[in-house]
């Protein structure tokens, strides 16, 4: 992105040709600090994502390059969060904030998350003992702070975790994969579950069953794959 290019070139006017430097570094204007002119790349990548059209030359005001944004147009590329079943159903969960119900005192308030260190999370104690659950919540910390948003991330990817295990379990002993998908989808539904994966203080529930479906589909599947006492 350049602020002008020089007559019959493609270098930005303000380049010293001497230095082979910006001549305005310091002061530069915004687009400048935002994007390299030496790296297209992202530029690009921008237009071919939202569709943006940079005016050029003649449309130069004041110095200052114009951007005209155009009507966004779908970004090819993984689905939103929200888009893919069973995650739809709890789309709206987006817009929750931490909720005075536990939230305050296991998340906001809880100092102990605000550390990476697997000795303290084993050796604290705070309202209850769930040590894997709180370290779920430090990543959360780590990589949101205390951005509501993505703690409820991290709970909808657990239940998609969660919906496939027990799809893959429920495969394993009914032998019938068209079974299994409907069994999975009438899972991944029930409102039973909205408290496990909406509440973020309740995600210790989604983690436990986690672990159980794995365990469980663990035995399953050494339990077909073994020979029997009666081969051996």
């Amino acid at each position: 992105m350049k602020i002008k290019e020089k007559e019959g070139k493609q270098e930005c006017v303000f380049l010293d040709d001497e230095t082979d430097q910006c001549s305005i570094y310091e002061d530069r204007p915004l687009q400048c600090r935002a994007q390299a002119c030496w790296d297209p790349i992202p530029a690009r990548d921008l237009v071919a994502a939202v569709g943006v059209g940079l005016v050029h030359s003649e449309g130069v005001v004041g110095g200052v390059i114009e951007v005209q944004v155009a009507a966004a147009r779908p970004i090819p590329g993984p689905a939103h969060p929200a888009r893919l079943p069973p995650l739809a159903v709890y789309a709206d969960v987006f817009g929750n904030r931490f909720t005075n119900w536990d939230d305050e005192h296991l998340i906001v308030k809880n100092t102990m998350i605000r550390s990476l260190d697997p000795l303290r999370l084993l050796r604290s104690f705070h309202l209850s003992y769930p040590p894997l659950t709180a370290f779920t919540h430090c990543l959360d910390y780590f990589f949101w702070g205390l951005n509501p948003v993505g703690y409820h991330v991290t709970d909808l990817l657990l239940y998609a975790l969660i919906v496939a295990a027990f799809y893959l379990l429920a495969g394993r002993i009914a032998g019938d994969a068209r079974a299994a998908f409907a069994a999975a989808a009438l899972f991944a539904v029930h409102p039973l579950h909205v408290e496990s994966v909406a509440w973020l203080s309740s995600r210790k529930d989604g983690v436990a069953m986690l672990c159980y479906l794995a365990a469980f589909l663990a035995y399953v599947c050494l339990l077909y794959t073994s020979p029997s006492p009666r081969d051996s």
